[in-house]
């Protein structure tokens, strides 16, 4: 019916006519795609599949991280935003530059950085991480002996996938936010 559940305070009880299952499934799923992020993390820093396995295990035996998923909290939207992020900085060193793979890369870190940035200003950390990732990696291909034109050209797209899909993102969610 569109009625939307307004909040005066913290801790006011909940409607009966909300719908609780649609306010938990999306926590609930974000949470959920945090175990496959984590183990996607620990392959793109190279450890081997069992290796990555543990700290992916750990995660899904985690109680506080389950409880916190299946509550209509921010928190899972924000680990996923900067597991996802981290994922895609470290998937993108293994991917030669400027190919669609490495694009692929930084776009899923771009939109894991666009997810936490979204849920709390507390992910902004997620924009210097990948910062400082990209300039390391500018270094190497420089150090390497690219071409300056190779490395604008890197840069740009760093850029425009790091921060423009981010800025859209945050935009595109106030717009809706705002309707």
């Amino acid at each position: 019916d569109g009625k939307a559940q307004e909040w005066g305070a913290i801790g006011e009880p909940i409607g009966t006519d909300v719908n609780l299952f649609a306010l938990r499934a999306g926590p609930a799923l974000q949470g959920s795609l945090l175990v496959p992020a984590i183990y996607a993390v620990g392959r793109a820093l190279g450890l081997s599949a069992p290796a990555a396995l543990l700290p992916a295990a750990a995660l899904l035996l985690d109680a506080c991280t389950l409880v916190e998923s299946r509550y209509v909290l921010t928190d899972a939207s924000l680990l996923l935003g900067i597991v996802l992020q981290l994922a895609g900085c470290f998937e993108s060193d293994h991917r030669a530059p400027l190919t669609r793979g490495w694009v692929g890369a930084l776009a899923a870190s771009g939109a894991g950085i666009a997810l936490a940035v979204s849920t709390k200003w507390t992910g902004a950390a997620t924009i210097g991480v990948s910062g400082l990732h990209a300039l390391l990696a500018l270094y190497r291909r420089w150090d390497g002996g690219a071409r300056p034109a190779e490395l604008a050209r890197d840069a740009a797209v760093r850029a425009a996938l790091l921060l423009g899909i981010p800025a859209l993102v945050y935009i595109a969610s106030f717009a809706v936010h705002f309707a």
